[in-house]
Protein backbone atom coordinates (compact mmCIF):
# COMPACT_ATOMS: atom_id res chain seq x y z
CA UNK A 1 0.00 0.00 0.00
CA UNK A 2 1.22 3.41 -1.64
CA UNK A 3 1.80 6.02 1.45
CA UNK A 4 -2.03 8.24 1.76
CA UNK A 5 -2.83 10.79 4.34
CA UNK A 6 -5.37 11.52 5.40
CA UNK A 7 -5.95 14.47 7.80
CA UNK A 8 -9.63 14.01 10.31
CA UNK A 9 -10.12 17.07 11.87
CA UNK A 10 -12.78 17.25 14.26
CA UNK A 11 -12.82 21.71 14.48
CA UNK A 12 -11.18 24.04 12.49
CA UNK A 13 -10.01 25.99 15.59
CA UNK A 14 -6.81 27.04 13.20
CA UNK A 15 -9.86 30.10 11.70
CA UNK A 16 -10.09 31.66 15.05
CA UNK A 17 -5.83 32.83 15.38
CA UNK A 18 -5.49 32.53 11.29
CA UNK A 19 -7.31 34.73 8.49
CA UNK A 20 -9.70 32.32 6.40
CA UNK A 21 -7.74 33.15 2.84
CA UNK A 22 -4.36 31.64 4.31
CA UNK A 23 -6.04 28.61 5.82
CA UNK A 24 -8.28 27.93 2.59
CA UNK A 25 -4.24 28.21 0.61
CA UNK A 26 -2.83 25.82 3.62
CA UNK A 27 -6.17 23.42 2.76
CA UNK A 28 -5.27 24.11 -1.60
CA UNK A 29 -1.48 22.87 -0.98
CA UNK A 30 -2.56 19.95 1.17
CA UNK A 31 -4.74 18.56 -1.41
CA UNK A 32 -2.35 19.32 -3.85
CA UNK A 33 0.14 17.16 -1.85
CA UNK A 34 -2.23 14.08 -1.65
CA UNK A 35 -3.80 14.76 1.66
CA UNK A 36 -7.61 13.63 1.86
CA UNK A 37 -9.01 16.36 4.39
CA UNK A 38 -11.84 15.60 6.74
CA UNK A 39 -13.07 18.25 8.48
CA UNK A 40 -15.20 18.96 11.36
CA UNK A 41 -14.94 15.40 11.48
CA UNK A 42 -14.92 12.81 14.41
CA UNK A 43 -13.23 9.24 14.42
CA UNK A 44 -14.50 6.90 16.77
CA UNK A 45 -11.81 4.27 17.22
CA UNK A 46 -8.92 3.13 15.62
CA UNK A 47 -8.57 -0.46 14.29
CA UNK A 48 -5.79 -2.66 13.33
CA UNK A 49 -6.53 -4.90 9.94
CA UNK A 50 -5.04 -8.36 9.65
CA UNK A 51 -2.40 -7.11 7.02
CA UNK A 52 -1.23 -4.63 9.51
CA UNK A 53 -2.97 -1.42 8.29
CA UNK A 54 -5.35 0.60 10.41
CA UNK A 55 -8.35 1.52 9.79
CA UNK A 56 -9.27 5.09 10.66
CA UNK A 57 -13.13 4.56 11.90
CA UNK A 58 -15.04 8.18 11.32
CA UNK A 59 -18.73 8.77 13.16
CA UNK A 60 -21.44 8.12 10.75
CA UNK A 61 -19.51 4.82 9.39
CA UNK A 62 -17.15 5.75 7.29
CA UNK A 63 -13.43 4.01 7.70
CA UNK A 64 -10.48 5.42 6.56
CA UNK A 65 -7.47 2.60 5.65
CA UNK A 66 -3.88 4.19 6.35
CA UNK A 67 -0.68 2.59 7.77
CA UNK A 68 -0.35 5.39 10.71
CA UNK A 69 -2.53 6.89 12.40
CA UNK A 70 -1.81 10.28 14.32
CA UNK A 71 -4.86 11.86 16.15
CA UNK A 72 -4.06 15.26 17.82
CA UNK A 73 -6.77 16.34 19.27
CA UNK A 74 -6.08 19.08 22.17
CA UNK A 75 -6.85 18.84 25.19
CA UNK A 76 -8.95 20.72 27.65
CA UNK A 77 -7.13 22.04 30.59
CA UNK A 78 -6.85 19.62 33.65
CA UNK A 79 -8.01 20.83 36.93
CA UNK A 80 -9.57 18.13 38.24
CA UNK A 81 -7.18 16.42 39.89
CA UNK A 82 -6.28 20.13 41.94
CA UNK A 83 -9.12 19.60 43.74
CA UNK A 84 -9.71 23.48 43.32
CA UNK A 85 -13.06 23.33 45.20
CA UNK A 86 -11.31 22.72 48.85
CA UNK A 87 -9.61 25.66 48.11
CA UNK A 88 -12.50 27.50 47.28
CA UNK A 89 -11.51 28.62 43.55
CA UNK A 90 -13.71 29.60 40.87
CA UNK A 91 -13.95 27.25 37.68
CA UNK A 92 -15.70 28.14 34.58
CA UNK A 93 -16.02 26.17 31.28
CA UNK A 94 -13.34 23.74 32.90
CA UNK A 95 -10.75 26.39 33.14
CA UNK A 96 -9.91 28.30 36.44
CA UNK A 97 -11.17 31.99 36.74
CA UNK A 98 -8.40 34.73 36.90
CA UNK A 99 -8.40 38.75 36.52
CA UNK A 100 -6.24 40.54 34.20
CA UNK A 101 -3.19 39.98 36.89
CA UNK A 102 -3.77 36.11 36.96
CA UNK A 103 -5.59 36.55 40.38
CA UNK A 104 -8.20 33.70 41.16
CA UNK A 105 -10.70 34.37 43.42
CA UNK A 106 -8.66 32.84 46.18
CA UNK A 107 -6.03 36.05 47.93
CA UNK A 108 -2.80 34.32 47.39
CA UNK A 109 -3.93 31.49 45.00
CA UNK A 110 -2.59 32.62 41.18
CA UNK A 111 -3.03 30.18 37.73
CA UNK A 112 -1.41 30.96 34.37
CA UNK A 113 -0.78 28.78 31.27
CA UNK A 114 -3.33 26.13 30.40
CA UNK A 115 -5.30 25.57 33.23
CA UNK A 116 -6.96 29.53 32.59
CA UNK A 117 -7.70 28.10 28.50
CA UNK A 118 -6.55 31.51 27.22
CA UNK A 119 -3.91 30.88 24.79
CA UNK A 120 -2.39 27.44 25.34
CA UNK A 121 1.20 27.82 24.11
CA UNK A 122 4.26 26.54 26.14
CA UNK A 123 6.05 30.62 25.55
CA UNK A 124 2.83 32.07 26.76
CA UNK A 125 2.39 30.38 29.48
CA UNK A 126 6.52 31.17 30.29
CA UNK A 127 5.87 35.01 29.76
CA UNK A 128 2.76 34.77 32.32
CA UNK A 129 5.17 32.98 34.62
CA UNK A 130 8.17 35.25 34.32
CA UNK A 131 5.44 38.48 34.64
CA UNK A 132 3.76 37.14 37.32
CA UNK A 133 7.24 36.34 39.27
CA UNK A 134 7.93 40.12 38.94
CA UNK A 135 4.89 41.28 40.13
CA UNK A 136 4.82 38.99 43.08
CA UNK A 137 8.96 39.35 44.10
CA UNK A 138 10.22 42.26 42.48
CA UNK A 139 7.48 45.01 43.53
CA UNK A 140 6.47 45.27 40.14
CA UNK A 141 2.98 45.31 40.90
CA UNK A 142 1.40 47.11 37.69
CA UNK A 143 2.71 43.78 35.64
CA UNK A 144 0.38 41.76 33.55
CA UNK A 145 0.46 39.41 30.96
CA UNK A 146 -0.94 40.61 27.77
CA UNK A 147 -3.01 38.00 25.65
CA UNK A 148 -3.13 40.39 22.50
CA UNK A 149 -1.52 40.08 19.39
CA UNK A 150 0.63 36.74 20.32
CA UNK A 151 2.65 35.53 17.62
CA UNK A 152 1.86 32.14 16.75
CA UNK A 153 3.16 29.95 13.50
CA UNK A 154 1.89 26.66 11.82
CA UNK A 155 4.84 24.41 10.82
CA UNK A 156 3.38 23.42 7.48
CA UNK A 157 3.74 23.86 3.85
CA UNK A 158 3.92 26.81 3.34
CA UNK A 159 4.43 27.65 6.65
CA UNK A 160 2.19 30.14 8.49
CA UNK A 161 3.15 32.69 10.62
CA UNK A 162 0.51 35.02 12.27
CA UNK A 163 0.04 38.30 14.88
CA UNK A 164 -2.54 39.93 15.98
CA UNK A 165 -6.53 39.81 14.81
CA UNK A 166 -7.51 38.29 11.98
CA UNK A 167 -9.71 39.86 9.44
CA UNK A 168 -12.64 38.82 10.55
CA UNK A 169 -12.07 39.65 14.16
CA UNK A 170 -10.85 43.77 13.16
CA UNK A 171 -13.63 44.26 10.79
CA UNK A 172 -16.12 42.73 13.98
CA UNK A 173 -13.93 45.21 16.90
CA UNK A 174 -13.27 48.40 14.47
CA UNK A 175 -15.67 47.97 12.06
CA UNK A 176 -15.64 47.33 8.19
CA UNK A 177 -14.88 50.88 7.16
CA UNK A 178 -11.86 50.78 9.61
CA UNK A 179 -10.04 47.59 8.15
Amino acid sequence: MGVKVTLVVRSVILRSIVDRDLIEVLMENMRKLGIDLRLATSHESVTKNDDGTLNCNLVGGESVKANKVLVATGRPPNVGPLALENAGVVVEKGAVKVDEFSNTNVPGIYAIGDVINIATLTPVAVRAGRIMAERLFNGRSELKMNYNNIATIIFSHPPIGTVGLTEEQAITKHGDENV
